[in-house]
């Protein structure tokens, strides 16, 4: 007889069950959409100036994968608004990502090596004649120069001119290729930090 009414009890209780979990699991999906597409907003006014969001963008090809999953769930229950949500985060993972799992068809014809040197010239501690000597004999087509004096500058502008085109802009050269047209100059902080003068060089001669 006990046993009886403990099946009959437990039998009670595994509908109750279901449902608590049911709604946790909506509650949680509904939460998730949420800060996805805060998240995104977010993004699109502040960039990644806010701490949380620069976070989310670490780890943002893997938080909007579950979108996948889940959209179609929310769709068969008929969430609408959840679903909404998360087709979001699904068109946002395309727009981001989705060009990384589809192989490139065509090469355009002037595809050629890029060769780019980085170089921190130490603040002026190195001769501008020998600076310019191994920009010279390293052959790059990009070179970007940390810690440059008014000295190395001059020398580069001087002695390098064969090589490299030289821009009036405060020591940044391009090679008017469109090679420096989306680099901040100073706005963004891109090029500079402190008082650091950053220098770009981009080879006349293109790609190789």
């Amino acid at each position: 007889m006990g046993d009886g009414k403990a099946v009959s009890r437990s039998k009670k209780l595994l509908p109750a069950l279901h449902q608590r979990l049911r709604r946790l699991f909506l509650a949680a999906v509904d939460l998730y959409a949420a800060l996805v597409v805060i998240y995104l907003l977010l993004r699109s006014v502040f960039g990644d100036r806010l701490w949380p969001v620069a976070l989310f963008s670490t780890f943002l090809h893997y938080s909007l994968l579950p979108a996948f999953v889940l959209l179609p769930v929310m769709l068969r229950v008929r969430r609408w608004p959840t679903a909404a949500m998360l087709a979001i985060s699904v068109a946002a993972f395309l727009w981001l990502f989705g060009g990384l799992f589809f192989p490139q068809l065509s090469v355009p014809a002037h595809t050629g090596i890029l060769t780019a040197m980085t170089y921190n010239v130490a603040d002026g501690s190195i001769a501008p004649d020998d600076l310019v000597s191994v920009l010279r004999a390293s052959g790059a087509d990009i070179i970007a120069l940390q810690e440059l004096s008014d000295e190395q500058a001059a020398a580069i502008e001087r002695d390098l001119g064969d090589l490299y085109l030289s821009s009036s802009t405060s020591w940044i050269w391009g090679s008017g290729q469109g090679v420096t047209q989306s680099v901040s100059y100073f706005g963004g902080g891109t090029l500079l930090s402190g008082s650091t003068m950053v220098a770009l060089l981009a080879n006349r001669s293109g790609c190789r």
